[in-house]
């Protein structure tokens, strides 16, 4: 017992010589904080030299494809302007659109709705959608949001995770389909067919199944349509009018007199609001958003709730063959190609495994005898010339003989 005892003790002392400073973690001293585990902090004596968690990569900037040189790699396309790409194909019309920087964000592919057989179209649109997707999978593969029956397919670049826009009026055509996608993402929005210069949604809102229509005849979408569908839950009671006002935020006030209708007899149109620029007007279950020049080009087309005022999209004439050629590696406008080129001269490839050849001398060709300057020609031997002789004074020469005479 007293042995073990007298072990403690001597334990207990070796314990006590030990600094203070060697009990602590490896790599704590005196004044040391304790460091997180994926933290990088140094000691609270120097807080200037601090490194909190490592920084995340930064993603590359996202790449699109050029709607100039997919033109230009589409024999048969038309420009409509310089954001926007139509074209046809298996009978089908195809918008693609660009934004203020011709980057292609939006391609929208819409059946023949003059052909009647349902099986036929859907075939000729997933024929066309198939070929865009495979050729323009560069820099990566575009999403997709297919109408109902497959009728009408918009192909798109960018997640749908946020906007700048809180309406689709009076914005570019990217901005407003961005706009409309964003405000009722999901299942609540797809494409359908439609007819003229527009591209058609129906959107479900607060259970009403809404279609709004874009005019896509300009870079800003200055005239819309909204048809209200149907009450998707029969017990509701809906007011369109008010769910429509609530989609044109900006349009509240009271119209000036003379905009307060437009067009004359019964496809007239009521003006209920305006924002000063664009008119929310309705004609029974019909209702029209726009300026007044198209408002009244749209009732002049016989704008009404069966019938659409857009102009006529023929894009017969601009038939392009499938499948496409281009790929979307060869349409990307990539970071350096706008940069003008360094000037380095015709100076031939530098191959490090072996010394460059020294380049042949040019030979001077041989000047003309004519032009050639007249040389002196030497006298005996081509070495030093002899000194002209200079008559000597008769005391000079006979000093000159004497000395040949010593000499000798």
């Amino acid at each position: 017992m007293k042995g073990a005892f007298f072990h403690i003790l001597c334990a207990a002392a070796c314990v006590a010589a030990i600094p203070a400073e060697a009990l602590l973690p490896m790599g704590c001293g005196q004044g040391a904080v304790l460091c997180d585990k994926d933290t990088d902090k140094t000691d609270a004596k120097n807080p200037e030299k601090t490194t909190g968690k490592k920084p995340k990569k930064r993603e590359p900037e996202r790449q699109y494809i050029s709607i100039d040189k997919l033109h230009a790699h589409l024999p048969g396309s038309h420009m409509q302007d310089e954001g926007c790409l139509v074209f046809s194909a298996e009978g089908c019309n195809v918008w693609v659109l660009a934004d203020e920087e011709q980057q292609v964000r939006f391609v929208y592919i819409r059946g023949n709705a003059e052909e009647k057989n349902r099986n036929r179209r859907r075939d000729a649109v997933d024929k066309v959608k198939s070929s865009l997707r495979l050729a323009l999978d560069k820099p990566e593969r575009a999403h997709e949001l297919r109408a109902e029956d497959d009728t009408a397919v918009l192909l798109f670049y960018d997640t749908l995770d946020e906007y700048d826009e809180d309406h689709f009026y009076g914005v570019s055509r990217c901005d407003a389909i961005r706009t409309l996608l964003c405000l009722y993402s999901g299942n609540e929005i797809r494409p359908v067919l439609g007819k003229g210069f527009a591209l058609d949604f129906l959107a479900e809102i607060d259970s009403v199944l809404v279609r709004i229509s874009l005019d896509m005849s300009a870079p800003s979408v200055d005239y819309a349509e909204i048809r209200a569908v149907k009450v998707l839950e029969k017990k509701m009671d809906v007011n369109p009018e008010i769910l429509v006002r609530s989609l044109c935020v900006s349009v509240n006030a009271k119209p000036e007199r003379k905009y307060r209708t437009f067009g004359r007899g019964a496809g007239n149109m009521r003006t209920l609001a305006t924002d000063g620029v664009y008119y929310l007007a309705r004609n029974a279950k019909f209702y029209a958003l726009g300026t007044p020049e198209q408002m009244r080009a749209a009732v002049e087309r016989g704008a009404s709730y069966k019938q659409p005022g857009f102009a006529e999209a023929d894009f017969s004439s601009y038939a392009v063959e499938l499948p496409l050629t281009c790929k979307g590696r060869d349409l990307i406008v990539s970071e350096d190609e706008d940069a003008p080129a360094e000037e380095t001269g015709d100076f031939p490839a530098f191959k490090p495994d072996a010394a460059p050849a020294e380049p042949e001398q040019p030979e001077e060709p041989e000047a003309p005898a004519a032009a050639a300057q007249p040389q002196p020609e030497p006298t005996t031997p081509p070495v030093q010339q002899e000194a002209e002789l200079v008559p000597l004074s008769p005391a000079e020469a006979l000093e000159a003989y004497k000395k040949i005479l010593r000499e000798m």
